[in-house]
């Protein structure tokens, strides 16, 4: 993967360690980030990280990406953030042992849908399409495969970009891979 592909990206919350090179973005998060927004813990937590850009219109984000998850709640995937109070990530999430296709929309209280298919693959592609009031959520596996349908509000500027965060863990490495931002025409 070439460098260009993070160009103009920059961080939200800097984890603890990063580098670019020929594979991708290596990411080590720091522990006890997250997103999150009160619903059913009570709490706020907007020290995540992302790299990511801000881009305006309708767009396609995808990412391929692995993670070294060890930790409840350790994640990583992608990330459409509108503000600290309207964002939706998406990605693998571990839950129980257990990684799992995770998704959170937020507007003012977080909501939390997991999917646990039974041959969830190492290496996964995550795709999140703004379309409109329409974002939809994506997995590669056997295919971009619909799992979410959320809404943001349409017009306002993104910031689109990789996410991680390790909540309860010391912190664990991602590698992000094949990252895109495309701009849709829908006219």
């Amino acid at each position: 993967m070439s460098a260009g592909a993070w160009e103009g990206c920059s961080w939200l919350n800097p984890p603890a360690w990063w580098s670019v090179g020929p594979e991708g973005l290596r990411v080590r998060s720091s522990h006890g980030s997250d997103f999150w927004r009160q619903t059913h813990y009570g709490f706020v937590k907007d020290d995540g990280h992302v790299f990511g850009k801000e881009v305006t219109g309708d767009v396609k984000v995808t990412v391929t990406f692995t993670g070294a998850f060890a930790s409840q709640y350790d994640q990583a995937g992608l990330m459409l953030r509108a503000s600290e109070t309207e964002w939706l990530k998406c990605g693998i999430e571990y839950v129980d042992g257990t990684r799992r296709m995770s998704t959170v929309a937020t507007r003012g209280f977080s909501d939390w849908s997991i999917v646990s298919p039974p041959d969830l693959p190492e290496r996964l592609t995550v795709e999140l399409t703004r379309a409109g009031d329409c974002d939809e959520v994506r997995y590669g596996h056997g295919g971009p495969e619909l799992v979410r349908v959320a809404y943001l509000e349409p017009g306002r500027p993104l910031v689109c970009g990789v996410m991680c965060a390790s909540p309860q863990g010391p912190g664990f490495e991602s590698l992000f891979e094949r990252f895109e931002i495309v701009s849709i025409d829908r006219t």
